[in-house]
């Protein structure tokens, strides 16, 4: 079974500079270098390059591999890129980039004040109305509803929610 591997990194060196990487983010014409790199393995070998050029300095990244796609959330987008063709779709997120969880039928994507329901097609499915203001959090999933928490009142203002899995709709 092959697996695959992703690492977030600040400087590179052989052999993942010699790579023709995907570069995701606010590209500039003139690439510069870079803030941030996320590096791929398969089968603990260098697979994949991604040049990742941020918009802003940001707290909250993350890449995983979900089925056959490396998902990456940072500053205001959230990418997924098949691991075969390296074709990808961006998603723009309200606010802010907060965390990725993956399941086996879809993906979820937090960001400051909601949830974003992918499934295996890469097609969102659903966004979920305000569960929070400064942070979303999934703890929890019993294959009907979602559980988490929102933060409403900085810093320490949580309250918690459950949402249905299909819909995105509060229950």
């Amino acid at each position: 079974m092959t697996t695959y591997k992703t690492e977030f990194r600040n400087t590179i060196d052989y052999p993942w500079i010699k790579m023709s990487p995907i570069n995701i983010g606010e590209v500039p014409k003139t690439l510069g270098t870079l803030e941030i790199y996320c590096t791929v393995e398969k089968d603990d070998s260098p697979y994949l390059l991604i040049n990742i050029y941020l918009e802003y300095s940001t707290t909250f990244k993350d890449a995983t591999i979900w089925n056959n796609y490396i998902a990456i959330g940072f500053c205001e987008s959230f990418y997924l890129i098949d691991i075969d063709t390296h074709s990808y779709i961006n998603t723009r997120v309200d606010g802010y980039f907060g965390y990725i969880y993956p399941y086996e039928e879809f993906i979820l994507v937090a960001t400051c004040f909601n949830i974003l329901c992918f499934n295996k097609s890469c097609t969102m499915l659903w966004t979920s109305d305000e569960l929070g203001f400064d942070g979303v959090l999934v703890h929890d999933f019993d294959g009907k509803y979602i559980y988490g928490d929102g933060e409403y009142d900085p810093p320490g203002g949580w309250k918690e929610f459950v949402i249905d899995c299909k819909t995105g709709k509060r229950v």
